[in-house]
């Protein structure tokens, strides 16, 4: 075609027809991914359930460390009952705060319209318990308002899926080694939850579950490679002494290679061998090529120098390491961590003034703003953690009752929040106390723990499930089987 006569050019046309058509097959893909919804139960397992159980909380929800309490919970009812009754939605988020719970429950309510839920909440919030605005600029509210469209949360899935290995690959091996009775410590990275993709980028940056930003690649050629990836899934059995014989005989043939000295580290701090660990980790930037692969080395170093209690040292860790990594969240929040537990909550903040480019730190700047809302404080945010945590609480329980749903509050294994038993309390909703049960059940912590030693392994959550099967049936005025 010719421009004169006001015609169209050619190629002009051909981009046009081009645009038209993608819009035409986006639609139809948007269309044909909402009539499946329409088919689809997106809800989980008993499908042919008359009664729901929404659970809500972070990662002791949601499962890190063995098979979640919300999918024993709903085994534990069938098997008690002879039928499928109930079925249970886990909806735990690593990482989620009480704050943030508040806000998207009513989503979930409006979702899964739940006969019971059940809120496991208050890990996070002495960190986490501001709630944040859009966090990570402009792309962060690009993103959200895209994750309406199925289309692109599809893409965003596969990637996911793809780039962190989140696929039933990985499910089916977690599987195969719990049927051979093996401990499974499941260590995803934060934005692991596909369906939650979306939330996890606004509140997963924020919070503990924070891990470095770099994702292990490593230095070796192909054979080197291949050793190290055999070594790592017996870390993630827990058989970490096997793991440090293998990875000392790895790296006298492979003494280049970053993430076999964290790998070696990570084993030995597993077993409380903590200045052996700060030794391997120093051996490692010592001896390896400066990579982005030092990120992780120097947060591990950070971490195990702060549990062995020698803080000055983790202190002057962390502060070499945020001088050539300035903009990590990870490595800003451990030494903010570190110095909250130690009531200067933002003393991190003056680490600006030595290094400058620090000041572009996301985590950075929210400090910043929590400073600025808390003035005259001394530091201390603690009067003000508990009680925006009660207010969140109470939105919680204003939320259940106006959607019909019964609400029960839950202790975590080793450790109660004694304002979510206040606010139980008050509100007459039924509270959980898990602690007697474990210290009844179990003998010591490590028969109930994960290899994280942090969170439950399968064990642990099926005495939460039994415990909570109990109330949800006296809730429904249903016989209860007491749990020995």
């Amino acid at each position: 075609m010719s421009s004169e006569g006001g015609r169209i050019p050619g190629w002009v046309a051909s981009l046009l027809a081009l645009g038209l058509g993608i819009l035409l097959v986006l639609g139809v893909a948007e269309a044909g991914f909402r009539v499946a919804e329409l088919f689809l139960d997106r809800s989980g397992p008993g499908e042919a359930a008359a009664r729901t159980i929404l659970a809500e909380g972070d990662s002791f929800t949601y499962g890190i460390g063995g098979l979640s309490y919300p999918q024993q919970l709903e085994e534990v009812l069938e098997a008690r009952l002879g039928d499928r009754r109930y079925r249970a939605i886990n909806r735990g988020i690593p990482g989620l705060n009480t704050a943030a719970l508040a806000d998207m429950l009513e989503e979930d309510l409006l979702a899964f319209d739940p006969d019971v839920v059940v809120v496991l909440i208050g890990e996070n919030d002495s960190w986490n318990t501001i709630r944040t605005p859009e966090v990570g600029g402009w792309w962060h509210a690009v993103d959200r308002t895209l994750m309406h469209s199925r289309v692109y949360k599809f893409v965003r899935v596969a990637v996911i899926g793809w780039r962190f290995n989140t696929f039933h690959e990985a499910d089916a091996a977690a599987q195969a080694s719990r049927a051979a009775g093996e401990v499974v410590a499941q260590e995803r990275p934060p934005h692991h939850v596909a369906d939650d993709a979306e939330r996890l980028g606004l509140f997963g940056t924020l919070t503990g579950e924070i891990h470095p930003e770099t994702v292990p690649t490593p230095v070796v050629g192909a054979e080197g490679e291949a050793a190290l990836r055999a070594i790592i899934p017996l870390s993630e059995q827990g058989r970490y002494a096997e793991v440090i014989e293998q990875t000392e005989a790895y790296l006298e043939r492979w003494p280049e290679e970053p993430l076999a000295y964290e790998t070696l580290a990570a084993a030995m701090a597993r077993l409380d061998r903590l200045d052996e660990a700060a030794a391997v980790l120093r051996r490692g930037l010592a001896d390896t090529a400066p990579s982005a692969m030092h990120e992780n080395l120097w947060f591990v170093l950070g971490s195990v120098l702060h549990r062995a209690g020698r803080d000055e040292e983790a202190m002057a860790a962390w502060t070499q390491a945020l001088t050539d990594f300035p903009r990590s969240k990870a490595l800003f929040w451990s030494m903010s961590h570190a110095l909250y537990q130690q009531g200067r909550p933002f003393a991190a903040l003056d680490l600006a003034e030595r290094v400058p480019a620090l000041r572009d730190n996301e985590l950075y700047r929210y400090l910043l703003d929590v400073k600025a809302q808390h003035p005259g404080t001394g530091g201390d945010v603690s009067a003000q953690v508990v009680e925006a945590m009660r207010g969140d609480l109470r939105r919680i329980v204003a939320l259940a009752e106006a959607h019909g749903a019964a609400l029960v509050f839950a202790s975590y294994p080793d450790m109660a929040y004694p304002v979510v038993a206040e606010v139980a309390a008050e509100s007459g909703t039924p509270y959980v106390d898990f602690r007697p049960y474990f210290q009844e059940r179990f003998s010591s912590r490590e028969e109930y723990i994960s290899p994280d030693r942090c969170h439950c392994n399968t064990d642990g959550y099926r005495l939460m499930a039994e415990v909570l099967a109990d109330t949800v049936l006296q809730l429904d005025g249903a016989p209860r089987h007491t749990v020995p």
